[in-house]
């Protein structure tokens, strides 16, 4: 198992720490001696037998002063436990198998609830304190009238999870974990070393009888660094997450280490069954070349399958991160976004390095979700929705089978949009809505009107639109819709050519392939006018590239999702190096 930097830090104080007397003796303060300099940190041992000086956790976290080390050894069990840490840091290591053993040689240590209150309470008033659990399984606890069945934060606390897992605890909100801070910079959380909210395994999530199963944030921050959040169910809002005024991010990992960060299989009754965030909360979630991010299986009651945004100033960036197969029976399968909130989703840098490789295609991913209407994406009320060098496929709903904005906004740009089912509309706007899908590929979906516009405006340019038969769009009460520099299947109310877009590889039943031959009518034929892509493509190449031999129509960018460039030339038209 990797060693977390916090850990690495421990380990650098061994010297000091092995002469710390381990035994059961506590001082009678934390206060710094005559000259000035604070007392080593003791070790303290809790379990039955020899060197144990302490039989019970809570005894031992009486006994502590700031900055001891508890160590839980597993000979013997640690059951009806309602634990509380008040003003102290400290750190409780599990994973020991006898008192006095010199290394751990179990991946965790059993702390069990007594079904009644939170397992672990830690709060801290005025000095800002922290705590770090390392190697600990924390289960069936609550269901805390309060919150936080499986541990309770008040106050600001920095507590660090490491190889911890929260499982089978509830409460009436926050079924794992319930944090109510002073601020994001004052309180945090950080999940650590693959530690685990809830559980893949059925009947080992958290729950939740209002809302936030896995976690309920309030006023804080929590560091998904790399953790993931699984398998929990809420009754209201936030089967996974629920976030009032939070953040939540993921800090940058060591060297080497490699945990993907989930947050999967959750359900809630109401809005957001993977992740619920309000009150100007702000979420920024990205991949890496070490670890790939993904928000997938969740299943929100009323709206928002994967996530549900709303507010005026709650914000949501994710670079190269999956969100699939999440449902919903009501809106947005994949993500809700209401109230002037703001969803931004791309491939992150400009280099791709937000990808498992440089020019891996399948970076960004919103697929395989699925909803009553929206697809991917229902916005609405003011809601801005940006989705740019995206793979968008697969999504189906019973309406509006990729998206619906009503009286909100969405740009598409560098995305493709392949193989979505469904029977009425790929793309709905209604109710004074506007949107921009600019440089994307529309290909092979199932709608046979792609595009709705009902009082609504709507820009389309530097685009391919192409499936076997239909209406590109079609207008209602007012709508408007204007495009440049088109490829469409059909003589519509979008001007553009009609001719074959000339995909290399359109049919393969694994992975088609819709990158323009060189001498497709789409290479080097568009410029800026109406807006401009981004510096990479859907897969990561540069735009523009001009290719030599081409006359450009109206400039050197490519219509569509892909630009043509070097590559297509080094591979002789495989998409194995671009494509999965």
């Amino acid at each position: 198992m990797p060693v977390p930097a916090l850990r690495a830090l421990l380990l650098l104080c061994a010297p000091l720490l092995a002469i710390a007397p381990a035994s059961g003796l506590a001082r009678a303060s934390d206060a710094a001696g005559a000259d000035g300099i604070a007392p080593p940190p003791q070790v303290r041992w809790v379990g039955a037998g020899a060197g144990c000086g302490f039989g019970s956790i809570q005894a031992a976290i009486l006994a502590s002063a700031q900055n001891d080390i508890i160590r839980v050894a597993g000979n013997q069990a640690y059951l009806n436990q309602s634990l509380a840490i008040t003003n102290t840091s400290l750190t409780i290591a599990g994973g020991y198998a006898a008192c006095g053993d010199a290394a751990p040689t179990s991946p965790s240590t059993l702390v069990r609830g007594n079904g009644v209150n939170s397992v672990l309470f830690i709060t801290a008033a005025g000095t800002a304190r922290q705590v770090l659990l390392l190697r600990l399984s924390i289960w069936d606890g609550g269901p805390d009238a309060d919150g936080g069945g499986g541990i309770e934060v008040s106050g600001p606390v920095t507590l660090t999870l490491d190889e911890v897992n929260l499982q089978r605890n509830a409460s009436t909100n926050g079924g794992g974990l319930r944090v109510v801070g002073t601020g994001p910079a004052n309180t945090l959380v950080r999940l650590f070393g693959g530690s685990r909210i809830g559980s893949p395994q059925a009947g080992f999530g958290n729950t939740a009888s209002n809302q936030g199963g896995g976690i309920h944030c309030r006023d804080a921050t929590i560091d998904l660094r790399n953790g993931a959040v699984y398998g929990n169910q809420s009754v209201g809002n936030g089967g996974g997450l629920w976030l009032d005024n939070c953040a939540l991010e993921m800090t940058a990992l060591a060297p080497g280490v490699s945990v993907p960060v989930a947050i999967d299989g959750n359900e809630s009754g109401l809005w957001g069954g993977g992740l619920y965030a309000g009150n100007g909360s702000t979420i920024q979630l990205r991949s890496t070349l070490q670890q790939r991010t993904r928000i997938s299986g969740n299943i929100g009651g009323t709206g928002g399958g994967g996530v549900a945004l709303t507010g005026a100033t709650t914000t949501m960036f994710v670079d190269g991160v999956q969100i699939t197969g999440n449902s919903t029976p009501q809106f947005g399968g994949g993500v809700r976004v209401s109230s002037g909130a703001l969803f931004d989703m791309d491939r992150g840098s400009a280099a791709g390095s937000h990808c498992q490789s440089p020019y891996e295609a399948q970076c960004s991913v919103l697929s395989d979700n699925t909803a009553l209407s929206g697809g991917a994406i229902g916005a609405f009320s003011g809601a801005e929705v940006d989705v740019r060098q995206t793979w968008i496929e697969g999504n189906s709903a019973t309406a509006h089978v990729v998206a619906r904005v009503v009286d909100a906004q969405l740009f598409f740009s560098d995305n493709l949009v392949h193989a979505n089912q469904g029977t009425s509309f790929a793309l709905f706007f209604a109710d004074g809505a506007t949107g921009s899908i600019g440089w994307s590929t529309l290909v092979h979906n199932q709608p046979a009107t792609l595009i709705r516009v009902d009082a609504s405006q709507v820009s389309v340019f530097g685009s391919v639109i192409w499936q076997d038969g239909g209406q590109v769009a079609s207008l209602g009460n007012g709508g408007t819709i204007t495009g440049q520099c088109l490829n469409v299947f059909e003589a519509s109310v979008l001007p553009g050519v009609t001719d074959d877009p000339g995909f290399i590889d359109p049919d393969d039943p694994v992975r088609p392939d819709f990158r323009l031959h060189p001498d497709a009518p789409g290479v080097d034929a568009c410029d800026t006018a109406l807006g401009a892509p981004g510096s990479r493509d859907v897969a990561g190449q540069p735009r523009p590239f001009d290719l030599s031999g081409v006359a450009n129509t109206l400039g050197p960018y490519d219509m569509g999702a892909h630009e043509v460039g070097d590559a297509i030339f080094a591979d002789g038209f495989d998409p194995a190096g671009l494509l999965p």
